[in-house]
C-alpha cells in the first residue's frame, strides 16, 4: 500500500479567530497546535474556556468526518470515566461547516471542546500503576466501541495495521541506512509467521487506532500516582484487528524504557481484564507491537520528505528505532509466553501436553548420573542467604566450602542466595537498578570426575 497524503491545508492563525466567531459565534484567541493530517487551532475564551478548531485535511470526504464525530460522541455517551473531545454545532446546527481561508480558497472546519491534561510522552513517571490504567482505559474503549459502526469505517487507510505489511514493503526502500534497512527486514520475518497463519481468525470492530503518546492525556491522581484523563485524535480510526488496540499502546508506551516487555505486560493485563484477548490475539500482539513500531519510522520518512518543515510527524521516529534495536533481542516466543502469564494463562500453550507426556513416561526415563539421587542419606546443604554454615569465609575458601558441602549433595530450588547480589547480577530494569535474588535451579553436587 502506498502513503497517500494531502498536504495540510492553508489556514492561518487569523483565519481561524475569525472562523471561530463567523461560524460558532465564538471569541476568542487562536494558536496554532501541532497535526499530523489536519490543521488544528487552540481557541481561549474570556474565562479561560477553550476549544479547538480543526481545518480538515482535502484527503478525507465528508462521510469520514462524519465518522470521527460520531465516534467522539459515541465515546462520550459510553462512560462519564474518560473524557473525549466534543463536536460543537454551528450557527447553523451542522457539525462540519466550510469557510474561506486567506488565499480564498473554500476548507471545511469543525469545533471541537479541549481536553485538558498531560500528554503521556511529557508525564513521568510511566509507572507500573499508570501502565495498568493505560491498559482498563483501553479495554473500556473497545468494550464501548463494540456496538459501533459507521459507512465509513472501512476506509483505506495507511495507519491500518491490516495494511502494515504492504505500506512497509511498498516505502522500505526509503531507508537510505543500510543496517536499519536490515531491521525492517528481521520483524517482517517475525510478523509474517505470526499473523498469516491466523489473521483471517483474528476479531474486527472499530478501533480508536491511535493510543500514542501524545494523544493520551494524563494527570496526578489523589494518591500521588498518574491516571489517564482520556485521550484525543480519532482521525486514524478504523475497522480493523481488535488485538491492533493494545498492539498500538504498546508500541508507543515502550519507548525509552529499560525494560519494554515489562511495560507492555502491565497494559496487556489490565486490558485484558476489562475486554478479554483470545490466545490467538496473545500470540500475535508482540508481533503487531513491532509492526506499528516498523510502519512509525517508514510513515516517518516518507511524510518528512513532504513536509519538512512539520516536526510532528517525526515526533516518535528515532525512539522507535532504539526500541525495535532493543526488541530485536528479545524472543518472540518469551514474549508471547509472557503475554499469555499476565492475561492468567499458562505461560507455554504446550506445557498441558508436556506435563502429561511426562506423566506417561516417568518410569522411562535414564538417570542423569550415576549418583542415587533418591537415597535418603543424600545431604540437601543450605546455600541460602540466611545459612550458619555459609559466612563470607568460607565462600572465599573452595577447600572449606568443598569439606563443608560434602559430596554427593543437593542444593534447593528457589532459595535466596547472597552470591547473587553482585554486579554480575544487576540488571537495570523500569524502575531503577534490580539484582536476581532468587535460585532457580536445582544443583546436583558431585565429585569431580563423577559420571
Amino acid at each position: 500500500m502506498k502513503i497517500d497524503r494531502f498536504p495540510r491545508p492553508t489556514f492561518s492563525v487569523d483565519d481561524a479567530r475569525r472562523a471561530t466567531y463567523s461560524v460558532f459565534g465564538i471569541k476568542g484567541l487562536a494558536a496554532e497546535l501541532a497535526g499530523e493530517r489536519d490543521r488544528n487551532f487552540l481557541i481561549t475564551c474570556e474565562g479561560d474556556q477553550k476549544y479547538v478548531l480543526k481545518v480538515c485535511n482535502p484527503a478525507d470526504s465528508d462521510e469520514v468526518i462524519d465518522f470521527q464525530n460520531q465516534l467522539l460522541t459515541h465515546l462520550s455517551s459510553s462512560s462519564n470515566q474518560w473524557q473525549w473531545p466534543q463536536p460543537q454545532h454551528d450557527n447553523n446546527g451542522g457539525l462540519m461547516s466550510h469557510v474561506q481561508n486567506c488565499e480564498d480558497e473554500e476548507v471545511r472546519v469543525r469545533l471541537l471542546t479541549f481536553v485538558d491534561g498531560i500528554f503521556l510522552a511529557d508525564y513521568r513517571p510511566h509507572s507500573p500503576h499508570l501502565m495498568r490504567h493505560f491498559g482498563r482505559f483501553l479495554g473500556s474503549v473497545t468494550t464501548s466501541l463494540s456496538d459501533f459502526t459507521h459507512s465509513a469505517m472501512d476506509r483505506e487507510l495507511f495507519w491500518d495495521m491490516k495494511n502494515g505489511v504492504g505500506l512497509i514493503q511498498e516505502h522500505i526502500h526509503e531507508i537510505n541506512d543500510r543496517e536499519r534497512k536490515d531491521l525492517i527486514h528481521h520483524f517482517l520475518g517475525i510478523i509474517n509467521n505470526a499473523l498469516l497463519p491466523i489473521q483471517n481468525d483474528l476479531r474486527t470492530g472499530v478501533i480508536y487506532n491511535d493510543a500514542n503518546d501524545h494523544n493520551i492525556l494524563v494527570e496526578c491522581g489523589v494518591n500521588g500516582n498518574g491516571e489517564i484523563v482520556g485521550a484525543i485524535d480519532v482521525g486514524d480510526s478504523v475497522h480493523s484487528w481488535l488485538a491492533a488496540e493494545p498492539a498500538v499502546a504498546c508500541a508507543y508506551a515502550m519507548l525509552n524504557k529499560p525494560d519494554p516487555l515489562a511495560t507492555a505486560r502491565e497494559i496487556v493485563g489490565a486490558y485484558h481484564e476489562n475486554f478479554p484477548l483470545t490466545e490467538e490475539e496473545i500470540s500475535v500482539l508482540f508481533a503487531l507491537s513491532c509492526l506499528r513500531s516498523c510502519m512509525t519510522v517508514i510513515i516517518a520518512t516518507h511524510q518528512k520528505s513532504l513536509e519538512p518543515e512539520n516536526d510532528y510527524l517525526s515526533v516518535s521516529e528515532e525512539s522507535a528505532w532504539q526500541l525495535l534495536g532493543k526488541l530485536k533481542e528479545t524472543s518472540p516466543e518469551f514474549a508471547h509466553f509472557s503475554f499469555r502469564h499476565t492475561c492468567g494463562l499458562e505461560p507455554s500453550p504446550s506445557t498441558p501436553h508436556l506435563v502429561k507426556w511426562m506423566n506417561h513416561q516417568k518410569n522411562q526415563f535414564s538417570k542423569v548420573v550415576d549418583a542415587d539421587l533418591s537415597d535418603d542419606e543424600m545431604v540437601v546443604v543450605d546455600l541460602s542467604i540466611g545459612s550458619l554454615d555459609l559466612t563470607n569465609s568460607v565462600w572465599e575458601n573452595m577447600e572449606a566450602l568443598t569439606r563443608l558441602i560434602g559430596t554427593p549433595a543437593l542444593g534447593r530450588y528457589n532459595e535466596p542466595r547472597m552470591i547473587y547480589t553482585s554486579d554480575q547480577f544487576q540488571t537495570i530494569n523500569n524502575n531503577g537498578h534490580e539484582w536476581r535474588t532468587i535460585h532457580l535451579g536445582l544443583d546436583v553436587l558431585l565429585p569431580a570426575g563423577s559420571q
